[in-house]
């Protein structure tokens, strides 16, 4: 059976203010031409993902063809190794999710689960491809977006590798959204940030007691 069969987004219309947004998240290393925006706006589309599933919407081994820059809401990327989870990402809102199958075309080492209630606006592989091939300097955009990505794979090192409340508050910082909904398990976020789920419920009650971070 297809995995994503059962892990579908709806479509939606697309939201002009979030597409700006995305536009202007791509242009902070160079100023994307009006040829680049006016070809994005044509090709891409909006989706949004109103249940919880317990499936990837790609699952890990699987070959990538699509992008999601998350307008809003959230997408974990996870490895089963052997029987067990380990959490590589959770984005939130203005980053861009392709990961390493969309960008090698090689299988992907990593589910990717879009998480209830997210918004995105997606590109598949070929149509950027093709947009690649017929417009002028947005090869060059996609390659200085691909750069930025390394830049947020340090920031996550660097943020597991902080002291626990420090590394903690750090994260419930980034995605306050995660903080009382459950919309992604505490389990994830423990395994994302390399430590166990007691700790991190410990951590993030201290952070709380504290007024550090904000109650229910």
């Amino acid at each position: 059976m297809n995995i994503n069969l059962r892990a579908r987004l709806d479509p939606a219309v697309l939201n002009r203010k979030t597409f700006d947004r995305m536009i202007r998240y791509i242009s902070r290393f160079k100023a994307m031409n009006p040829e680049s925006v006016d070809y994005l706006s044509e090709v891409m589309k909006a989706g949004l993902c109103k249940r919880k599933f317990k499936f990837p919407h790609h699952a890990q081994g699987e070959h990538v063809e699509t992008a999601y820059y998350i307008g809003r809401g959230y997408i974990v990327t996870y490895a089963e190794v052997r029987g067990s989870v380990h959490v590589v990402g959770i984005y939130g809102e203005d980053e861009i999710v392709g990961g390493f199958s969309f960008v090698t075309g090689q299988p992907s080492p990593y589910n990717i689960r879009i998480v209830k209630d997210t918004y995105v606006l997606a590109i598949s592989k070929a149509d950027l491809e093709e947009g690649c091939r017929r417009v002028k300097g947005l090869e060059e955009q996609v390659r200085l977006t691909l750069g930025g990505f390394e830049a947020r794979k340090v920031e996550r090192l660097v943020t597991k590798n902080l002291p626990i409340e420090e590394a903690v508050l750090k994260f419930y910082g980034k995605h306050p959204g995660l903080l009382h909904s459950g919309l992604v398990p505490l389990e994830e976020i423990a395994s994302f940030l390399g430590m166990g789920r007691t700790t991190l419920a410990e951590a993030k009650g201290r952070l709380i007691e504290k007024g550090l971070l904000p109650g229910k």
